[in-house]
């Protein structure tokens, strides 16, 4: 893939933090992801969003704390996610908050983004990872849920009781440890990554907000997201869009054109040009996650292929047999 998808380094600095306090050799868990003590130590940069859940990933691993990213979401403050967080904190509701947070989430962040879903008397805050090389990570989505939580209740100044909050991965420890850090019943293998309230919540207002500080921070945030704008080619684009849909099986690429704001055909034709079909890049992207998640150990097989959108394990294994001349079993017994 062309560009690599990023996020705020904050958040990895917090852990970094967290791995110091508990004694944990950093070095050679940094060796392991591929990032540095400068990029882990600036507040202010950036770093790949695949390294940033890889981190989490070791952290959780080094420091035997299966919950660590859950742990970690309920330490943050709002005004550290920079412009972002400042826009919520300026926004005139919970509601225009979450909402304002969809709108501008990749200036915090290209790698995963929210939507706010209306459902009847309920709204979900649903959460995706776009970003390929990290789906697998569980710390990851975990570490966004319980960010998630935390700031919704610093925003309106009480406790958001959510009425339910949905992981699509297994659960990482105790479900007593989860309903201790999050307080509301938790959902495993959902089928989503999704945080459940009630919608009249939404309507609460945001302490000490700002309308016309608003408006000077969104003119900002638009600003830095034109320039960024363009920096993907559409292969780029394509396999990011096709990443956040795998878990809900295979997207056609109606679906994906439709996200992209375009036709089946026009989509079809601009990816000619790159010398790719649509086809190619979908193979291509499940057989670089199928690697990973390999190499990783951290699924079993049937898990990876619920991950890469197969409704058979034996639709998975025959298609990596064609990518590979192998079987997964093979490649895991060889690592």
């Amino acid at each position: 893939m062309a560009t690599s998808l990023t996020i705020s380094a904050y958040l990895a600095c917090l852990a970094m933090e967290r791995l110091r306090e508990s004694k944990v050799p950093t070095d050679t868990i940094l060796r392991q992801v591929g990032l540095t003590r400068a990029q882990t130590s600036n507040y202010e940069g950036r770093i790949p969003f695949h390294k940033h859940a890889a981190l989490l990933e070791a952290a959780a691993r080094e420091t035997h704390c299966p919950l660590f990213g859950l742990r970690l979401g309920q330490s943050v403050n709002v005004k550290d996610f920079g412009l972002l967080g400042y826009i919520a904190l300026n926004s005139t509701t919970l509601g225009d908050a979450l909402r304002n947070v969809q709108r501008y989430s990749r200036v915090y962040s290209d790698g995963a983004d929210l939507t706010l879903v209306q459902e009847g008397a309920r709204a979900a805050i649903v959460q995706r990872v776009l970003d390929p090389r990290a789906l697998g990570s569980p710390q990851a989505v975990e570490l966004g849920l319980s960010v998630t939580q935390h700031v919704m209740s610093a925003l309106v100044g009480f406790e958001i009781r959510a009425v339910a909050i949905e992981f699509a991965h297994e659960r990482l420890g105790p479900t007593s440890a989860y309903r201790r850090i999050l307080k509301p019943p938790v959902r495993f293998n959902a089928g989503r990554n999704a945080t459940i309230v009630e919608a009249n919540l939404l309507d609460a207002p945001v302490r000490a907000a700002d309308n016309q500080l608003l408006k000077y921070l969104e003119r900002h945030a638009q600003d830095v997201l034109s320039q960024r704008s363009g920096s993907r080619d559409i292969r780029h684009q394509v396999q990011t869009s096709i990443a956040s849909r795998l878990q809900s099986g295979e997207p056609t690429i109606d679906t994906v054109a439709r996200e992209l704001g375009m036709s089946s055909r026009t989509l079809a034709r601009r990816l000619s040009e790159h010398g790719v079909t649509y086809r190619e890049l979908l193979n291509d992207l499940r057989h670089q996650l199928a690697l990973r998640y390999l190499k990783d150990g951290w699924h079993r097989n049937s898990q990876i292929a619920y991950l890469l959108g197969f409704s058979e394990i034996s639709a998975f294994n025959h298609a990596f047999k064609r990518w590979t001349g192998s079987t997964p079993s093979n490649i895991r017994a060889a690592r």
